[in-house]
């Protein structure tokens, strides 16, 4: 084998002559300067070859292990929603009524949605090459390397893939692995997408401008006014400046680093062949923003705030917040925005100067539509709690329907008469205790049928209808109809006395389902998260008709119903509603009355009027109106033209004028008469679960007029039914009624009562039940005994102008002068601090008993304790539940004597559960010994 023959190292040979060594210096100095730059160029070359052979080594690498681009998830941009009613008068039939929107949402624009000057601006500047490269650019990788190594720049070398890439999968994080990962995706994007044009939408959609512009429409409108597609050369240079540096280039605040950065975009332009020299140099010219820009980020105004706000709950607990509010949704609803202005406009009208708010909900109850909803005052910073939705007040004797059908699902047809008398009931065995019904005026003390006691709204008449259904069988009807606030199985729900409330959307969807002959009507969409506890979408009416995902998706939310009353008990139920709005003697609504059209509704009142309700409806148009104080809630004692405020006065009149415009070029229609069924009088023991029949005679039979196939069953068993006559104890002593009471078996109770002016203390001034009215023996017998209290003259505990009154101040004065307090607690007010008493429901200077009860308003936190349900309690109880938030008891016994701690409490000076007192106050209790 021939030897090679050794080539000789060449030293490196340089094409270079150094110029003739100056005058007076040694040339050998300076040949070993330049031996030296020799020597130090060369190891930079070498050491940024090395790099780069690093760089892309590694890349290679990087790419051959990183995984697939449909392993990561794309982070969806935020996208702006929107909301919209129908509206014919519109082009395409719907009209924009709100949006939706997180603080980084963006409206997500197509291609030809993007004005070509911005899409050529955005290239010129930050990846001039962008429609050459494959998603990476190696030339500008290098150049940006080669920048940083020699001299020490930072250039960014990611091409708008390779940002799309960050901002959709990967976030802002800078590490080595993750650069590379960014440029393999970015190769794996433009290889899936093929579609240069959809990259850079996408890219222009994403980015942010400033001052909370995320995406191109945004920073269009924000800055100029218009949209994507209209922006021009300038515009178009001026947005493509900012993305680098929001802070640096803001043309609001920074207009001078803007403009010289507008301008580079410009020239970068003509680089690229997008503009002429004479085209940049005219733009140039002209200035950075528009004068007559508002500079305000504006997707669109809420036309019907309450309504908007509801619609926009809802999606909340279906969707949650990031789909809902940045999902991009389309989302179509049933609000009819002519009835919309008609019912805002009637209830603004009716309310104006006179104090209380306003709310009113109304709904088609063929499709269960939501067609106008007002939550309140006029939308501001300063109300924007929806009554309508969220206002869970007292509906007062508008509950009474429920108890109606309650009543015929089990049988007892309207027929059925209770006497309307003051009276004692007894809560059963296992609900030890007594409670009394004494606050409905205009006692008939005669039979009443159902249809006349619902005319007139006889409170103790429903009370006994109550007993007798059992208030159980109330809660569940009132939920099958389509109340979802939690309700307690209490007598005193029959008369609207409820723990938490009801909402005039809820009430509006149960009347409605009465009006659909016992359907719940609802949709097919379930708007409760699954904790709710609710399985079916007819447990709402309907808000939301269609929701349509920016992927194309569509959800419909059509209506869907389920029976839950028979057609036969709802046309029943409407039957024994007719005299409320046209009976004769007059109805508590007669007010509510459109001539030529059936109306039937129920007026509602709470015993401190609160609350005023009708809840109204016609086959077309269901319509709830409530009328209170919101904030904070406080008596309404002449509010009506100097008069107490009831259902039958300003909310009837509101249902009426409403109604009667929103139907006026509809036909009038009605509901078909109840066939009826076959029915007979049945004594029963309503006690007894399930109804049994016995002897008229027995202790707690009614006489129910009952549907023949719900007949009770018969047994017949021995009973005491001793009966007695309740003898006349108006002007005894204590001593005298107690006797008398004993004589005919009865059980005495008292209860001391300040005297009024024309009352004998120390005399019976009034007794329950009343006289010549027979009773079986051992039943109780109240009588109340007037005492000698003095009069005080209530101070003026009121806020008036600008010298506040806090809650501390009120509640020293009027407790110093011998008065309990409740307080009404509201929500926050502007105007005045929190702890602000702003009403109080007995007038200032009028003579009251001492000890009385005077309630007084007050905005915000007052700093209140509730007073802890204690009816069927010990005193034992009692005193230890109430001591556990700071309250003390006084108790009184009924039979006199003091107070055992194994007596049952069976009242108070306050309403236990709901009302609210000021920390260490003494509440006054009344005892009675247990029954046996």
């Amino acid at each position: 084998m021939p030897r090679r023959r050794r080539r000789r190292q060449q030293p490196l040979r340089f094409d270079f002559q150094p110029p003739a060594s100056p005058p007076g210096r040694p040339t050998e100095a300076r040949r070993r300067r330049i031996r030296w730059v020799r020597v130090t160029l060369v190891v930079a070359l070498l050491a940024l070859l090395a790099s780069v052979s690093a760089f892309f080594g590694l890349m290679t690498a990087v790419a051959q292990q990183a995984p697939n681009l449909d392993q990561f998830t794309a982070h969806e941009p935020n996208m702006v929603g929107f909301i919209w009613a129908p509206d014919p008068a519109h082009a395409n039939g719907w009209v924009k009524i709100g949006v939706l929107r997180r603080g980084d949402a963006r409206l997500i624009l197509k291609p030809a949605q993007i004005s070509p000057w911005m899409k050529k601006a955005i290239v010129a500047i930050e990846d001039r090459r962008f429609y050459e490269h494959k998603g990476f650019d190696p030339a500008g990788i290098a150049r940006a390397a080669v920048k940083r190594v020699l001299l020490g720049a930072t250039e960014g070398g990611s091409t708008i893939t390779q940002q799309l890439i960050k901002n959709l999968y990967l976030g802002p994080q800078q590490t080595v692995k993750r650069k590379f990962q960014e440029i393999v995706l970015a190769y794996q994007l433009e290889r899936s997408w093929h579609s240069k044009p959809r990259i850079l939408a996408a890219y222009l959609n994403t980015i942010y401008f400033g001052h909370g512009c995320y995406g191109i429409a945004a920073a269009a409108q924000f800055y100029f006014g218009k949209t994507a597609a209209d922006l021009n050369v300038g515009e178009a240079a001026t947005l493509a400046a900012i993305p680098k540096s929001p802070a640096q280039f803001d043309p609001l605040h920074t207009p001078e680093a803007t403009l010289a950065r507008r301008n580079a975009v410009l020239d970068a332009m003509v680089a690229q062949g997008d503009i002429s020299a004479s085209v940049a140099a005219a733009e140039k010219g002209k200035p950075l923003l528009g004068k007559a820009v508002a500079h305000r980020l504006d997707f669109g105004g809420t036309r019907v705030p309450y309504f908007v706000s509801y619609v926009t709950q809802e999606l909340v607990r279906r969707y949650g917040e990031q789909i809902a509010l940045a999902g991009g949704l389309n989302v179509y609803t049933t609000i009819d925005l002519k009835l919309q202005a008609l019912a805002e406009r009637t209830v603004h009208d009716a309310l104006k100067g006179v104090g209380p708010d306003g709310s009113l909900v109304a709904i088609e109850p063929a499709t269960s539509h939501v067609l106008a909803m007002v939550g309140g005052p006029r939308y501001s910073k300063d109300h924007q709690f929806n009554i309508a939705v969220d206002g869970h007040r007292q509906p007062g004797s508008a509950f009474k329907p429920f108890v109606l059908l309650a009543a015929l699902a089990r049988g007892i047809e309207p027929d059925t008469s209770f006497i309307s008398r003051k009276q004692f009931f007894d809560l059963g065995t296992n609900q030890p205790g007594l409670a009394v019904v004494n606050d409905t005026p205009d006692y008939t003390k005669q039979p009443m049928a159902l249809p006349e006691a619902m005319a007139r709204s006889d409170n103790t008449v429903f009370a006994q209808l109550t007993q007798a259904v059992h208030p159980g069988n109330v809660v569940k009807m009132a939920h099958a109809l389509g109340i979802n606030s939690p309700l307690d199985p209490n007598l005193s729900i029959g008369l609207g006395g409820l723990r938490v409330g009801v909402t005039p959307l809820e009430m509006a969807h149960a009347y409605a389902t009465i009006a659909s002959r016992g359907r719940r009507v609802g949709g097919s969409i379930l708007f409760h998260t699954p904790e709710a506890g609710y399985t079916s979408p007819t447990q709402d009416p309907i808000s939301i008709t269609r929701i349509v995902f920016p992927d194309g998706r569509v959800e419909t939310n059509d209506p869907a119903s389920t029976t839950v009353v028979s057609e036969t008990d709802a046309l029943s139920a409407l039957d024994t509603m007719r005299g409320v709005t046209y009976g004769s003697p007059q109805g508590t609504g007669f007010r509510a009355a459109i001539s030529g059209r059936t109306v039937i509704g129920k007026t509602g009142t709470t015993s401190n009027n609160h609350d005023a309700w009708f809840v109204g409806m016609t086959p077309q148009l269901v319509t709830s109106v409530w009328v209170g104080f919101s904030s904070p809630a406080r008596p309404m004692k002449n509010q009506f033209h100097g008069a107490p405020v009831f259902g039958g006065t300003f909310p009837a009149e509101i249902w009426h004028t409403f109604t009667a415009n929103a139907l006026r070029r509809s036909a009038s229609e009605d509901w078909p008469p109840s066939p009826g069924r076959p029915q007979d009088t049945y004594y029963v023991d309503i006690f007894k679960e399930p109804y049994q029949r016995s002897s008229a005679d027995c202790r707690n039979v009614r006489a129910l007029v009952m549907a023949i196939h719900q007949a009770p069953e018969l047994r017949e068993s021995s009973c005491d039914n001793r009966l007695t006559i309740v003898p006349l104890m108006t002007g005894y002593t204590r001593k005298q009624a107690l006797r008398a009471a004993d004589d005919q078996g009865l059980r005495f109770l008292y209860e001391l009562v300040p005297a009024r002016p024309g009352d004998t203390p120390g005399r019976v001034v009034s007794q329950i039940p009343d006289a010549a009215v027979r009773v079986h023996k051992g039943d109780p017998l109240i009588v109340y005994i007037a005492v000698a209290v003095p009069l005080v003259r209530v101070p003026d505990v009121t806020t008036h102008g600008a010298a506040a009154v806090s809650v501390a101040q009120a509640v020293g004065r009027l407790h110093a002068m011998g008065f309990a307090v409740v307080i009404e607690d509201g929500q926050q007010s502007s105007s005045l601090p929190s702890g602000t008493v702003v009403g109080q429901d007995t007038q200032a200077g009028a003579p009251e008993p001492r000890g009385s009860v005077i309630t007084i308003a007050v905005t915000g936190d007052a700093h209140a304790v509730v007073v802890p349900d204690y009816v069927g309690l010990t005193l034992q109880e009692v005193r230890l539940r109430f001591a556990a938030v700071g309250l003390r008891v006084v108790a009184t016994r009924s039979v006199g004597g003091h107070a055992l701690a194994s007596d049952v409490v069976v009242d108070a000076n306050v309403h236990g559960g709901t009302q609210q007192v000021p920390a260490g106050s003494t509440i006054t209790v009344l005892t009675s010994a247990t029954a046996p």
